[in-house]
């Protein structure tokens, strides 16, 4: 399992473009932290402990979803220098190097400038991680580069065979631009000889490895001027960035990860380092008898934020700086949160704090909401804490997540959610894909809960669980983690204990200074 490196570390998501080693590269990849291609979530990942530098080599696509505009986004508004170069880094630098993402090389320029513009002129195929990642086709900006048509002006004045295989080079699937292929076009267009020399140049580092490797050197100059969005205001605090909206909510609710030391108190074996904060919730959420005050509280706290915010009731730079330190401290090294986000969670809490202070109380803050909700004032809050159990849209899943890093049960809630997620990989492994039954699932709530399935939504719905239509994590996707170690006539692990130790133990607020308002 991956500790925490601090501050200082680079991470590097890189693939086939890293694949041919030499002794300059292996200097330059035993100071950084080395990933498989990035695919969807995986910026969000380690932003959970925020490295100085993200460099962006490789990424997945077209099987697996690819890394989004808008977690790179995220890590910049979080004041992470991420780099770009290469093959999907060239491509996302050069669509987001106005936001601040940095874009390194050859390849980057020409997507910049627009001479390149096809996604297929860097995607190749290349083996798994266990072989190396290897290429198996050849990328199309290498067989311009070789050839000499590289740039506007050599391509324009390339020889009209070299014109005529890349061109039917382009024509093809970029999966179909296998070696063998293009020899045997080669062949026939260039002759032997120099059709041997195009496949020795192939097939030794190119454009893409020279590109990456300015990468690595940029990103490890300590003297590279910071680069990325602004991520402060004049009196020195996070900025509301553009990337946290609720699209980026739904993915950090999707992928974001246990803290280090909660995993580290797991005790599994293997690497588990893919357990998702969202697992340790569930475990409070399906398991935990008090999970639904506890909800309740933040759905309150969010709503009076709301209303400060309406009414333009927004702490002072000093006291957002204060709570932010106090609830840095709260969470401690490895929290799981970076600073963008402790600062978001002490400006929601002081919001809430300040519209009961500055309302009178929490019934006359809520009613100032009555009328845009078309409620009646004396039974706002009641109402409109019933629409947020029921309508996700209204209140991100999110912010109960951040909440629950706070809490009393983290560390414990992972462990178990850890005892989970090894049953539930096994499932996954021997059932081929299948998932469990709703019915059967709705029936394992109705018992859990010691209701009627019936009554199922409305439970979980208390508990934060949305009954959602698949467009945000909710109560089916969360029965599904914990079912395969529910219904296993025989443990397999210490799932049992683990879960047991939850119930056993409060669920309270660690950070909680906040009092309870009068009504």
């Amino acid at each position: 399992m991956k500790t925490n490196m601090g501050s200082g570390r680079t991470v590097v998501f890189a693939g086939p473009s890293l694949a041919q080693r030499d002794p300059t590269l292996d200097r330059l990849l035993v100071q950084v932290e080395l990933r498989p291609p990035a695919a969807r979530g995986d910026v969000l990942r380690v932003m959970s402990s925020p490295p100085q530098n993200v460099v962006l080599l490789d990424g997945y696509f077209f099987t697996t979803p690819s890394v989004t505009h808008k977690e790179l986004l995220y890590a910049l508004d979080a004041g992470v220098r991420v780099f770009g170069a290469a093959s999907m880094g060239a491509l996302r630098a050069a669509e987001l190097d106005r936001e601040g993402m940095v874009g390194v090389g050859e390849i980057y320029e020409a997507f910049r400038s627009g001479w390149l513009e096809g996604d297929d002129e860097v995607t190749l195929m290349h083996l798994p991680a266990e072989l190396g990642y290897q290429a198996t086709s050849i990328a199309l900006v290498e067989l311009r580069h070789i050839l000499g048509a590289w740039g506007r002006d050599a391509a324009s004045q390339a020889p009209d065979e070299v014109s005529e295989l890349i061109e039917t080079v382009a024509s093809w699937p970029f999966m179909e631009r296998d070696p063998k292929r293009i020899r045997r076009l080669a062949d026939r267009l260039l002759g032997g000889e120099r059709s041997q020399t195009l496949m020795e140049r192939l097939m030794a580092p190119g454009l893409k490895a020279a590109d990456s490797r300015a990468a690595l050197e940029q990103a490890l100059d300590r003297g590279t001027p910071e680069s990325g969005a602004a991520v402060s205001t004049a009196a020195g605090q996070p900025a509301e960035g553009l990337s946290t909206t609720r699209y980026v909510h739904y993915f950090q609710e999707k992928y974001w990860p246990a803290p280090a030391l909660a995993l580290a108190a797991s005790a599994l074996p293997g690497d588990f380092d893919e357990t998702k904060l969202r697992g340790a919730w569930n475990m409070v959420q399906i398991f935990h008898p008090g999970v639904a005050t506890f909800v309740e509280s933040i759905r309150r706290r969010f709503l009076l934020a709301t209303v400060a915010a309406g009414e333009g009731i927004e702490p002072s730079p000093e006291e957002l700086e204060r709570e932010t330190t106090r609830l840095t401290e709260v969470l401690g090294p490895s929290g799981g949160l970076p600073r963008l986000e402790i600062f978001e969670e002490a400006r929601l809490r002081l919001r809430a704090t300040q519209a009961v202070d500055l309302l009178v109380g929490e019934k006359k803050a809520l009613s100032r909401l009555s009328s845009l909700f078309a409620l009646g004032s004396d039974r706002a809050g009641d109402l409109l804490l019933e629409r947020l159990a029921h309508q996700f849209d209204l209140m991100p899943g999110w912010i109960l997540l951040r909440a629950f890093l706070f809490s009393t049960l983290v560390t414990p809630a992972v462990a178990a959610a850890a005892q989970a997620e090894e049953v539930t990989g096994c499932f996954r492994s021997l059932s081929k894909g299948a998932r469990i039954r709703r019915h059967h699932l709705w029936q394992l709530a109705a018992d859990t809960w010691n209701c009627s399935v019936e009554e199922v939504p409305a439970a979980a719905a208390v508990r934060g669980l949305i009954e959602s239509d698949g467009s945000v994590p909710g109560l089916r996707e969360a029965l599904q983690f914990v079912a395969p170690a529910e219904r296993l006539p025989k443990p397999i692990n210490a799932y049992p204990e683990a879960k047991a130790r939850l119930p056993a133990q409060s669920l309270e607020d660690r950070a909680g200074r906040e009092r309870n308002p009068p009504g």
